[in-house]
């Protein structure tokens, strides 16, 4: 009769179960010496799977500060870039209505030169002689 632990008894009624029942004895005394070597290991590997989580975590954390760095320089990038294309505009604009104020300058002076013309011809056909002379 052996004592397997918890209570436990084994009878072999035989050769073949005084070997197994020895194997049991064996592999029982085995597990429980192996149970906190296994506990500590398993304790271990969780310990390095938690720390592998965190590490990607920071990782993932640290990417995405760096994407966002990246998305402000390209924001800033990106209004520089557009406060140069409205002022390029601006300018253009600008540009555009001081040119259509020279075309109305001109089209005013083109009036003015046409009634001058007028007024030339119409006096060239008519005798104005003025006597300034007010002694008679």
């Amino acid at each position: 009769m052996r004592a397997l632990g918890h209570g436990f008894r084994i009878q072999p009624r035989d050769e073949l179960e005084a070997m197994l029942a020895a194997q049991m004895t064996a592999v029982h005394n085995m597990a429980i010496q192996m149970s906190p070597r296994e506990a500590e290991r398993a304790q271990r590997q969780r310990e390095r799977e938690e720390r592998a989580v965190q590490r990607t975590a920071e990782q993932r954390s640290k990417q995405e500060a760096r994407l966002r760095q990246q998305a402000a320089r390209a924001s800033d990038a990106e209004r520089r870039r557009l406060e140069k294309e409205a002022e390029k505009e601006a300018a253009a604009d600008h540009l555009e209505a001081r040119l259509a104020e020279v075309d109305d300058l001109n089209a005013e002076l083109q009036e003015v030169y046409a009634e001058i013309d007028g007024l030339l011809a119409a006096t060239l056909s008519v005798d104005d002689y003025v006597d300034l002379d007010l002694n008679p």
